[in-house]
């Protein structure tokens, strides 16, 4: 049975054109970091706390002083985003609370880790194609 895709993975996948090239770098490499963020929580690794107000009846959430709380270090199984978790963790003891979004430790080894998501993603689509499995 193929394990279905991370959500970095996925993103991935949907910042190519359809020639497989990337579509705007720049935007991909911020919106895995986000999705890597996204995953985590979902897991149940993070908390990420933003203030909330409502502007004309929509609730809207601004990231900007954000603060990441940590829930469970513990494995994922996923390499990525392990190696994530250690460098939260470790951002977060340098410097107590995680404010704002992605600290630097993490956001200078993500263009590194978001190659390897992509690739990883790419591959593990040729997979399932080759089996004759669509998502």
């Amino acid at each position: 049975m193929v394990e279905p895709l991370t959500l970095p993975e996925e993103f991935a996948l949907l910042s190519l054109a359809e020639t497989g090239k990337v579509i705007d770098s720049g935007q991909a490499e911020v919106g895995c970091a986000v999705v890597e963020l996204g995953e985590l929580a979902l897991r149940g690794k993070l908390v990420i706390r933003t203030r909330q107000s409502t502007v004309f009846g929509l609730d809207v959430y601004h990231p900007y002083r954000a603060e990441i709380e940590l829930v469970d270090t513990g494995s994922t199984s996923l390499a990525w985003a392990d190696e994530l978790l250690a460098e939260l963790a470790h951002a977060g003891e340098a410097g107590g609370a995680l404010p704002s979004g992605v600290p630097a430790p993490v956001a200078a080894s993500h263009q590194r880790r978001a190659r390897r998501i992509g690739a990883q993603a790419v591959a593990r689509l040729k997979r399932v194609i080759a089996r004759g499995h669509g998502r």
